[in-house]
């Protein structure tokens, strides 16, 4: 930009961790604060919108000098002159710590959630099996209790309740 010149609010100024009014406003004291593992991607995608006269939007991290990082996002474009070269660059910057906070802590309880799933169906697996067996064997002491229970010319119907009582069993 031809001046250089830079402004900021005092919510600007906060978002950097400066007090509001510390320093000269510059772009060197925001790519300062910018996490260094987001700085090339950062410019670069605001340079191909300067180059493409697009309006740009930017997520990356700030790192504080206290080591807090905090999650900005940044909206603006850029005023040309005549011949396409960029006067002056104008927007604004948001502070998306809280929703990226909120984010990680709902991927987190998803994750746990579906170990727990995994766990559950494991149980519900293991507690079908174990059951399974003891129900088939009284299942069976039940039809040979039917079979010397009940003479064979009566006819029982599967589903039927029957009261049992004492009879001998050979």
């Amino acid at each position: 930009m031809p001046s250089g010149a830079v402004i900021w609010n005092d919510e600007h100024y906060r978002m950097l961790g400066y007090e509001p009014g510390e320093g000269n406003p510059s772009y060197r004291a925001w790519a300062d604060r910018l996490h260094p593992d987001d700085m090339a991607a950062t410019e670069a995608k605001i340079r191909e919108c300067m180059a493409a006269e697009r309006v740009y939007t930017a997520e990356f991290r700030i790192l504080l000098p206290d080591g807090t990082v905090r999650w900005l996002e940044a909206r603006g474009e850029f005023e040309y002159d005549a011949s396409g070269q960029p006067l002056r660059n104008y927007g604004v910057m948001i502070d998306r710590t809280e929703r990226k906070l909120a984010e990680e802590a709902l991927r987190q309880a998803h994750a746990e959630l579906a170990a727990a799933n995994v766990e559950l169906e494991a149980f519900n697996y293991t507690v079908s099996h174990d059951l399974r067996r003891p129900l088939t064997v009284i299942h069976g002491y039940c039809q040979a209790l039917l079979n010397c229970a009940a003479p064979s010319s009566m006819h029982r119907p599967r589903n039927s309740s029957m009261k049992f009582t004492k009879a001998p069993c050979a």
